[in-house]
């Protein structure tokens, strides 16, 4: 089972399903990385640097992001690639109960659903500067009819609408 959490992407998988429990080099656990020698302190940058920095994934986490996906995609046999984008602006938590709500609902029509989800900024679109979407990969074939008019009226069930 592959599980998002608070603090970053967690793998966990059922020993009983693989046989094996896999190395620890894809747990991403903070506790694992190496600390750093009394590095000298940097010099704070403008504040410009500092937004575009937090808007920008590190090295470091595209790197723990790609492990996770090629650990899944060598367990399982076809993966799907999925894009969940909002009708309207949205703020951070609302994006993310949305999602979990449509998560949790696929799950209990799936058996063995298990998935990696990644949030990213909308960067292009003008009128939604900024706004979340979800990209997944999953191990599940979608029927976009059904899934795409669930996403749509879950959104419309919790206040989401189009402008209009």
């Amino acid at each position: 089972m592959i599980v998002k959490n608070t603090y970053g992407v967690s793998v966990a998988f059922s020993i009983a399903k693989y046989g094996i429990a896999p190395k620890s080099e894809f747990t991403g656990s903070a506790l694992q990385r190496r600390k750093p020698l009394n590095k000298p302190k940097a010099k704070k940058k403008e504040s410009k640097d500092r937004e575009r920095r937090e808007r920008s994934l590190s090295r470091r986490s595209k790197q723990k992001i790609r492990k996770k996906i090629t650990c899944f995609s060598r367990t399982q046999k076809r993966l799907s690639f999925v894009t969940l984008t909002f009708l309207n602006k949205v703020s951070d938590e609302q994006a993310v109960n949305v999602l979990r709500k449509f998560i949790d609902n696929v799950k209990k029509r799936s058996d063995d659903f298990q998935y990696l989800w990644v949030v990213e900024r909308q960067t292009k679109n003008d009128e939604f500067k900024g706004n979340p979407h979800f990209h997944m990969i999953t191990n599940k074939y979608w029927k976009i009819e059904k899934w795409w008019n669930y996403w749509l009226a879950l959104q419309h069930k919790n206040g989401i609408v189009p402008e209009r």
